[in-house]
């Protein structure tokens, strides 16, 4: 009886322990004790500008492992972006850098400069006038900045026409809205001609010009005076 009673204690002991040892197998449907549940890893996007003066760059900052990052780089006034480096290697031409994240980076954004340099932008002054001066009017001037884009306009006034653009050498534009680039300073006058109404037809005769008594013989009307030339013509011919 004693060796019967001392098996079956073993049997019972065997089957306790190998119910424990299968509680604790991940296989037996036991709890887990591996690496679930743990944080995923972190890395660190680090991103600057070179120069620090050639403009500014966003998209830097702590990600986990896998996840999609995107740096961006915007040049300063007189700069351009040339590229995205890392250790001196070229990464992007672009100014929009996608990547996975799968380790801790040092990014560059790289400028070159336009040939403006670090100074201050330069403007230059658009100064109009007309002639004569109740010819008309005028509008456009102002101070505008190197490289930028002026237009001026002219309007005739009452019984006059427009003629020409002219600075003090050359007749610039026949058009009343005149477009050029800045670059410097510059004085542009506005000229217009008066609409002489005199009779029409084929009439012959002797008519005042000017106040000062002076005459002109014609044949027909719409005698136009020109300022820039300072002659006198008809408007038919």
């Amino acid at each position: 009886m004693k060796k019967i009673f001392r098996a079956l204690a073993a049997a019972m002991l065997t089957v306790a322990f190998v119910f424990a040892a299968c509680k604790k197998d991940p296989d037996n449907g036991g709890s887990n004790s591996g690496n679930e549940g743990e944080n995923p890893q972190s890395y660190t996007i680090s991103v600057s500008a070179n120069p620090a003066d050639g403009g500014s760059v966003s998209g830097g900052g702590s990600f986990e492992e896998g996840q999609s990052c995107t740096v961006t780089a915007k040049p300063s006034l007189n700069y351009s972006f040339t590229n995205w480096t890392e250790n001196g290697n070229e990464l992007s031409a672009e100014a929009n850098y996608t990547f996975v994240v799968n380790g801790n980076r040092n990014l560059v954004a790289n400028f070159t400069t336009n040939g403006g340099g670090n100074e201050d932008p330069q403007y230059f002054n658009i100064s109009l006038s007309v002639f004569p001066e109740n010819g008309g009017t005028v509008m456009g001037a102002g101070s505008y900045l190197k490289g930028s884009t002026c237009t001026v306009t002219a309007t005739p006034g009452s019984g006059y026409t427009f003629v020409s653009w002219a600075d003090e050498v050359n007749e610039l534009s026949t058009d009343a809205s005149y477009t050029f680039t800045v670059t410097g300073d510059r004085n542009l006058t506005a000229l217009f001609a008066y609409d002489f109404q005199g009779p029409t037809g084929a009439l012959k005769g002797k008519f005042s010009v000017n106040g000062n008594g002076d005459m002109v013989y014609f044949s027909q009307g719409n005698l136009q005076y020109n300022a820039f030339y300072d002659t006198w013509r008809f408007a038919e011919h």
